[in-house]
């Protein structure tokens, strides 16, 4: 009989990209004509996805905390003789557990490769690359490392995936809210104005961000900064290039229309519909081939202009012919 150690790992937490928005170009490095910039005494956005709160990352006063983690899930070790299956081992995930709470990261620098603007649901592109890692942290008993990768085809995991054609690339990110016009439902949506209900994209991505309300939550951010700043004119001597920062927030929070871009976006989510399907993987720092591809169900949404933030909720399925905290 063949063993096998799986993890069923659920994962959520903010993450950031500093990226320009339409109608600059994604490369743009300060932000000109579209909805987000790099304020005075920031660097140049480098459009670099950071699950992990790193150098690069840049907070801004009230943002939200970068980080994704494990938040819960399964390990169950299963025994395989011909067609027959059974559990041997089974157990949830939680407090204690060497893998709660690990850091979920994405490595090599990701961005979102927009294919030229053309490619582009919600302001998310597809991530390249895609390299997740499950990375534990607790400092007692032994570290533990998991990591594998997502390509359009594993064969050629070097392809540029500039040069793939869009019918095949559209099949990695799905949107699946229509968030441009507030509701979210679209038969709703054609009704007259005053009919609408108070939806705007996702409940599921507004309620597990904590956003509830995207133009309340923008007000909030306003009212902050707005005290943030009256602060910040009391001090001697003033700070001239924090004073421009700020008001440059106040400038773009003010604009809280539902169907603007910035509020509209708040209820954005969108599914990367990939699998880890690289012939190798890695386990505590050693190379395996890991087989079949892992699932994954990846959902990014939640985007937060003013932060440069996003959300993201997950779910992964990993497999492993040895137990890594072995």
């Amino acid at each position: 009989m063949a063993s096998q150690y799986n993890y069923t790992l659920s994962f959520k937490g903010w993450a950031q990209c500093r990226l320009a928005t339409d109608p600059d170009p994604d490369y743009e490095p300060r932000g000109v004509s579209g909805y987000t910039f790099a304020l005075a005494g920031e660097p140049d956005m480098d459009r670099i996805i950071n699950f992990q709160d790193r150098k690069g990352v840049v907070n801004r006063s009230f943002g939200p905390t970068v980080g994704v983690n494990v938040t819960g899930g399964y390990y169950y070790k299963t025994k395989h003789k011909g067609g027959h299956v059974k559990f041997e081992d089974r157990k949830s995930i939680e407090e204690g557990h060497p893998l709660f709470g690990a850091d979920i990261d994405l490595l090599g620098s990701p961005t979102f490769a927009s294919h030229n603007s053309i490619l582009v649901y919600n302001g998310y592109g597809i991530v390249d690359p895609f390299h997740l890692e499950v990375r534990s942290k607790s400092s007692k008993g032994k570290k533990i490392s998991i990591s594998r990768s997502f390509f359009i085809d594993p064969d050629k995991p070097e392809q540029d995936i500039e040069k793939i054609p869009i019918d095949i690339l559209s099949n990695y990110t799905i949107n699946v809210d229509a968030t441009d016009t507030p509701p979210l439902n679209k038969a709703e949506n054609s009704r007259k104005a005053k009919d609408r209900i108070n939806i705007y994209g996702s409940p599921n991505m507004l309620y597990e961000s904590g956003i509830l309300d995207p133009v309340a939550f923008r007000n909030q951010r306003l009212q902050q900064v707005e005290e943030e700043l009256a602060e910040a004119l009391k001090q001697k001597p003033l700070n001239p290039i924090n004073i421009a920062a700020l008001k440059k927030r106040i400038t773009e929070l003010k604009i809280h229309d539902p169907r603007n871009r910035r509020t509209a976006q708040m209820g954005a989510k969108v599914l990367l519909p990939y699998a880890l399907n690289s012939h190798v993987a890695k386990v505590n720092g050693k190379t395996i081939e890991p087989g079949p591809a892992w699932a994954i169900e990846l959902w990014m949404g939640g985007w937060d202009a003013d932060s440069m933030c996003f959300y993201i909720l997950g779910t992964v399925e990993i497999t492993l012919p040895h137990d890594p905290l072995i």
